[in-house]
């Protein structure tokens, strides 16, 4: 009870410090400033042997600013003398204002791996450290693979991780959802969760924590997304969103070659016949060209239709095909080059795209119209035409 009474006297005495001088903050982050300034030239000025010996001789508070003083320092040398003098003498009070840097500070480079070898130092010295909450930042640590860590955290948990950085804290204030390591966070769950967790994080997190991604790194989730998520419980919005982004397979876009055949053969299948069937719901087709058209959803590079679906429009790899909703038109087709035309036609009158100046065939669905569409097909397919 005496020790609790003596922290909150010494709130209420920081309180008054810093309503009375209410510059005293800006002084102690001024005296810090200058700490890592005089730390980084020291450390630039010394030669490599003798960088352990300067560890030694560091007092406690140079020992906290040296962390501070390897976020700052500028370029690879300087930050391989720094990685030096913090792992020469591995602290165990480094451990706490680590957590701190690392979230704002984490993909500062060589920054884990620096952390990770203290964290190991660390745990040589004190095998079992009293302090649970210590002990599970030193296990965070202890791998380079501090992403990978947390997500073993949330695997075991069956958490969010919105709601473990709500209660995660460093040193008593809350992790922002906006910090560096919050950001990396999200990707590493994107990218390496399981496809349990990925579902428990459900699709509204999942789309929104993606848009935030480079391509790269969106790729990245996409294939994993697709490989860890039973195809039954792929979301369709985000399934529309990677053929946004990456047309179906058989577009043969270099993102389909991350995923596996096995998956990439149940996507295009999948996908393609849902489209075609959205399309031809409830709509009288005499003609059977749904029944035509789902015997080659394998070469469907994409599939679009206005929301009145008053046309259809087929992509293929170097051509594609407009049907119209309405029995008694013909379907058009249009090389690839006109594909951007097409687009900007689609949900405007029928007759825009019945343009025959554009358009290289014409084909009435009419008489045995669907083996003289074949030899069509078959043509492109093949490569004869």
């Amino acid at each position: 009870m005496r020790l609790s009474f003596q922290f909150v006297r010494l709130a209420k005495t920081a309180e008054v410090v810093l309503r009375d001088h209410p510059t005293a903050e800006e002084l102690v982050y001024a005296d810090l400033d200058d700490l890592i300034h005089r730390i980084l030239a020291l450390v630039s000025e010394t030669p490599l042997e003798l960088l352990p010996a300067i560890a030694r001789s560091f007092n406690r508070k140079e020992r906290l600013a040296s962390l501070d003083a390897y976020v700052a320092a500028n370029g690879a040398e300087l930050r391989r003398k720094m990685e030096i003098v913090l792992t020469a003498v591995p602290r165990k009070e480094h451990i706490r204002p680590a957590w701190r840097c690392c979230v704002h500070h984490c993909t500062v480079p060589g920054f884990l791996k620096t952390i990770s070898a203290i964290a190991d130092g660390v745990k040589k010295k004190f095998e079992n450290p009293t302090d649970p909450r210590y002990a599970l930042m030193l296990d965070r640590f202890a791998t380079e693979d501090l992403y990978g860590r947390v997500i073993q955290e949330l695997e075991e948990m069956a958490s969010t991780l919105e709601d473990w950085v709500v209660r995660e804290t460093v040193q008593g204030t809350k992790i922002p959802l906006d910090s560096t390591l919050a950001k990396q966070l999200r990707r590493a769950v994107l990218t390496r969760a399981s496809g349990k967790l990925l579902l428990h994080h459900g699709t509204t997190w999942l789309r929104s924590s993606g848009e935030e991604l480079r391509d790269k790194d969106y790729q990245e989730f996409g294939a994993h997304y697709l490989s860890e998520v039973a195809p039954n419980q792929w979301a369709d919005s985000i399934s529309d969103d990677i053929i946004d982004k990456y047309e179906l397979p058989a577009g043969g876009h270099s993102f389909w070659k991350k995923v596996p055949k096995s998956v990439r053969d149940i996507f295009q299948k999948r996908m393609a016949e849902k489209k075609l069937k959205e399309f031809f719901k409830d709509l009288y087709d005499p003609d059977n060209r749904f029944a035509f058209w789902r015997e080659h959803i394998v070469h469907f590079v994409d599939v679009k239709f206005p929301i009145g679906r008053e046309q259809l429009f087929i992509a293929f790899k170097r051509f594609g095909v407009v049907e119209f909703r309405d029995t008694g038109n013909a379907a058009y087709f249009y090389e690839k080059d006109h594909f951007p035309w097409v687009m900007s036609q689609i949900g405007e009158k029928n007759e825009f795209l019945k343009d025959q100046y554009k358009a290289f065939h014409r084909l009435i669905h009419s008489g045995n119209w669907e083996r003289k569409m074949n030899m069509i097909l078959d043509g492109f397919f093949k490569g004869h035409i």
